[in-house]
């Protein structure tokens, strides 16, 4: 495997919660940016055809944890054109996806697709049994990503158990809308009938599966850093002028430390992935990499 990708894919302009979640994990994902271990990936606009070669081409195998938040229910996510069936997901993943570990879908009612995503090979699928607060949701999954992407990181039973401790303190929610903390055992659950559920949120694994909730950041975040002589620059130059994009900013992710010009690097990083390139992009960053090249 390539470096491990978060892949974070947010699909509704209509919930405010969802960009303001979007906005906050990607502030908190920048210090792992910085060490150059992990690549985020966070696509500005997420269509089908975009999550399609992303999951099957662009980063095949190398995807560790994919993140979804938006309108969703037991059969389907929404996209930003159409629906995207939850069954065609999980045989993506099952197909190109056998690194990842972590499958998190902060939409309404998403539990119908946990057992298709853990038959695929998810180790672990955190999801809902009904609808949803938007509010609701932010707060849940900041508190997830707060705890996994701590200076001293929770495993995901811990960070989920802290997402369920912010709601219950904060988020005033009554007892029937809280996360459920007895799911955290093995994937038997799903053999329950679904109205056993009144509550919001669960984490699934495989069943016997006693190291999955175990998994932390650490476990990929202590892989040796590329030195500038290790990059290509030609071939970055040539993804340049093929629009590849992520695959640049992969490579120089890896040397960030290296980098004198932090502020240039962010700047043009952050235009990427927000979409909002101007005429002369090419140009900059090109001029940005050879300067480094120097």
């Amino acid at each position: 495997m390539e470096k491990p990708i978060f892949y974070f894919a947010f699909a509704q302009a209509d919930l405010p919660n969802v960009l303001h979640e979007n906005q906050k994990l990607y502030e908190g994902l920048q210090s792992l940016r910085k060490k150059g271990t992990v690549q985020i990936e966070n696509p500005p606009k997420i269509e089908k055809e975009t999550l399609f070669k992303d999951l099957a081409e662009t980063y095949r195998n190398n995807i560790v944890l994919f993140h979804f938040a938006g309108h969703a229910n037991g059969q389907t996510v929404e996209l930003l054109d159409g629906n995207f069936e939850g069954k065609t997901l999980a045989s993506l993943i099952q197909n190109n996806q056998t690194n990842l570990h972590l499958v998190f879908l902060n939409g309404c009612a998403t539990y119908g697709q946990v057992q298709n995503l853990l038959d695929g090979g998810v180790k672990v699928v955190i999801a809902t049994h009904r609808k949803i607060e938007d509010e609701a949701a932010f707060h849940f999954a900041t508190a997830f990503y707060g705890s996994l992407f701590a200076e001293n990181p929770a495993t995901v039973e811990e960070a989920y158990q802290n997402a369920c401790d912010k709601l219950e303190g904060f988020a005033n929610l009554p007892k029937d809308r809280l996360p459920v903390r007895s799911a955290i055992k093995k994937s038997q659950i799903i053999d329950r009938k679904k109205e056993d559920f009144i509550q919001q949120w669960g984490i699934f694994t495989q069943e016997n599966d006693t190291q999955a909730l175990e998994w932390t950041i650490k476990k990929i975040d202590n892989q040796p850093k590329k030195e500038n002589n290790m990059i290509d620059f030609d071939q970055i130059i040539t993804w340049i002028d093929e629009e590849q994009y992520a695959k640049v900013f992969a490579e120089l992710d890896a040397i960030y430390d290296s980098i004198s010009d932090k502020t240039t690097y962010n700047r043009l990083k952050k235009e990427h992935t927000r979409g909002m390139k101007s005429l002369d992009y090419d140009d900059r960053i090109k001029t940005f990499v050879n300067n480094i090249k120097k």
